[in-house]
């Protein structure tokens, strides 16, 4: 990764409110860098290039996509190229650390759906929609009383 590539992720960290870490390279392989934070704690590329990522909702917007409903969201999908399976998931469901070897959206049409990612936490509500990149580690959880439709879609 070029010098200018990470002085940029570092400057979006800072921007996050990360500006009290100080980040010291510490040994260079041909593999990549190690750092070291100033709490003493080593971090990796991937670690560092986790915390300047930030988890982005998509929100349902009804002028555009119309009224809520499973099949405004196959519509919506479909216009965006993906193809998508239907799930129903009851409360209390919980979905462990994973990941996926293809990047995927989740749609939820109803329900409270806890997701997990780069140490961020969101709740997703009815409508909302969020991008999965390939092979990254996240975990959800079905919360509330009331039953998530869920959309697992792909690009075709």
């Amino acid at each position: 990764m070029n010098e200018q590539l990470w002085s940029d992720r570092f400057n979006r960290l800072k921007e996050n409110g990360h500006n009290k870490i100080r980040i010291v390279v510490l040994r260079v392989f041909s593999y990549g860098l190690d750092f070291l934070c100033t709490t003493g704690q080593f971090l990796s590329c991937n670690q560092i290039m986790s915390i300047s990522r930030e988890l982005k909702v998509e929100k349902w917007d009804e002028e555009v996509d119309g009224r809520l409903c499973e099949q405004s969201m196959e519509r919506k999908l479909k216009l965006k190229g993906y193809s998508f399976t239907r799930y129903e998931f009851p409360p209390g469901m919980v979905f462990p650390d994973h990941s996926h070897n293809w990047t995927k959206k989740d749609s939820i049409v109803t329900g409270r759906f806890q997701f997990c990612m780069y140490g961020q936490t969101v709740t997703l509500e009815p409508g909302d929609m969020i991008d999965v990149p390939k092979k990254e580690v996240h975990n959800a959880a079905v919360k509330g009383s009331t039953p998530v439709v869920f959309y697992d879609a792909t690009r075709t």
